[in-house]
């Protein structure tokens, strides 16, 4: 196609406003879409063409022009989006928190696991829902308890850590 006609061809594309952007497979126009080009002769990798509109990043693939036009319109709508406000969230107890931790790490001054009921109480401190427990010791109260919660069930094991 005659470089003139293409170009033709990308100014009525771009005047459309129901395109947003364009990844041509070569270009000789300089539309005021945003564009990504593809020149398929060039050797992988990115280089920048210059014209009265702007730098234009020149990709040797359509799909690495594609791919970098699509990051650059998510970019986009992330740098659009109206700030929001932080959420208040009711009932939290940061308060309770810090005192369950300060009393796990009085008692364990080097660190270490929490137990699942201080880690269940911990989690509730800041509003964090968690799934129906059953602690048991047998292989039979296993199985009592997975019938009593119903559905699936996972077993997890609560062995003490060892200290060295």
């Amino acid at each position: 196609m005659p470089p003139e006609v293409f170009r033709r061809c990308l100014e009525q594309v771009a005047a459309d406003d129901n395109v947003d952007a364009m990844v041509p497979a070569a270009c000789t126009a300089e539309p005021s879409k945003p564009l990504a080009l593809s020149v398929v002769t060039q050797a992988e990798g990115v280089r920048l063409l210059h014209g009265a509109s702007g730098t234009i990043p020149a990709y040797a693939y359509p799909g690495s022009a594609a791919r970098a036009l699509a990051h650059a319109a998510r970019y986009g709508a992330c740098r659009d989006r109206v700030p929001g406000q932080i959420p208040v969230v009711a009932d939290l107890r940061p308060g309770d928190a810090r005192a369950l931790i300060d009393g796990f790490l009085g008692h364990s001054p080097a660190g270490g696991w929490l137990t699942p009921a201080l880690t269940a109480d911990l989690l509730a401190c800041y509003g964090i829902a968690q799934v129906s427990t059953e602690p048991v010791a047998s292989e039979d109260a296993a199985l009592t308890a997975a019938a009593q919660l119903g559905g699936l069930v996972v077993l997890k094991a609560d062995v003490p850590v060892p200290r060295y």
